[in-house]
């Protein structure tokens, strides 16, 4: 008797290559291999949830994910990824990518592969959701996603392309805090899909300020009383940072060190 070898079962990516906004993830679910589609899926209901309330159009986007076929997660050091072969009849294991060292030698084929893809794509954006997506598009391979969600960056194999990070839809069933937050990047990668231009970076952002400086930029902002966006990092759940600026200037008050 002559056993066979299964065939990887994969799914392929969807939606127009002409689209203006190009949402990549992970790997596809079993459920998305049957229905030979991205993201239909409880990450896909999630993501159309969020797509919803940011005014994106699903059927006006491109889908792909990193990895064609299913992974299977161990809970070890480095939370590594794995394709599960059947090879006579028995199961290998092959593996793709862990967060201690990245995408292994398959790893990294396959993300060339996603890149040719994406050259075939007109996206003025690339929205890169979760930590294999944002280390496979984007420089951002020691920082969580958490850190730099709603960034716009240049993609590393396509320094023309600008690529959005993005908290997998997937994460927000633990936290349902990052629905907003992925509300907020999706409405921002709306906005960026209106031109492949780069958005304008803030050179006027003082990163560490003297006390002085702190106590001026405070007292100008109240002074001018114009609309500011602020932002608040923690550590050991107390404040370490504290950020506030507008489309022009801006500043980052350290608090956990003294003047």
């Amino acid at each position: 008797m002559i056993v066979k070898s299964a065939a990887p079962k994969t799914c392929p990516p969807s939606g127009r290559l002409d689209s203006k906004i190009a949402c990549i993830g992970e790997a596809p679910a079993s459920n998305e291999i049957s229905q030979q589609e991205p993201f239909v899926g409880d990450a896909g209901n999630r993501l159309n949830d969020m797509m919803v309330n940011a005014g994106v159009v699903r059927s006006g986007c491109y889908f792909d994910n990193v990895f064609p076929e299913q992974v299977v997660k161990r809970t070890s050091t480095g939370n590594p990824m794995f394709f599960v072969r059947i090879v006579g009849g028995k199961k290998q294991y092959v593996k793709v990518y862990d967060s201690k060292y990245g995408f292994t030698t398959y790893g990294k084929n396959l993300v060339a592969d996603l890149i040719e893809r994406l050259q075939g794509t007109t996206a003025n954006i690339i929205v890169a959701m979760g930590e294999v997506a944002v280390r496979a598009l984007t420089k951002y391979v020691d920082v969580g996603v958490t850190k730099c969600r709603g960034s716009v960056v240049p993609c590393t194999s396509m320094p023309h392309r600008k690529v959005l990070c993005m908290i997998h839809p997937s994460a927000t069933r633990k936290n349902h805090l990052w629905r907003y937050h992925s509300i907020f990047d999706l409405r921002k990668a709306k906005k960026e899909s209106q031109t492949p231009d780069f958005p304008p970076v803030l050179h006027n952002f003082i990163k560490e300020p003297t006390y002085d400086q702190v106590i001026q930029y405070l007292a100008k902002i109240i002074r001018e009383k114009k609309t500011q966006a602020v932002d608040l990092e923690l550590f050991n759940d107390e404040i370490s940072v504290f950020g506030i600026g507008d489309n022009k200037h801006g500043i980052v008050i350290p608090f956990l060190n003294r003047y």
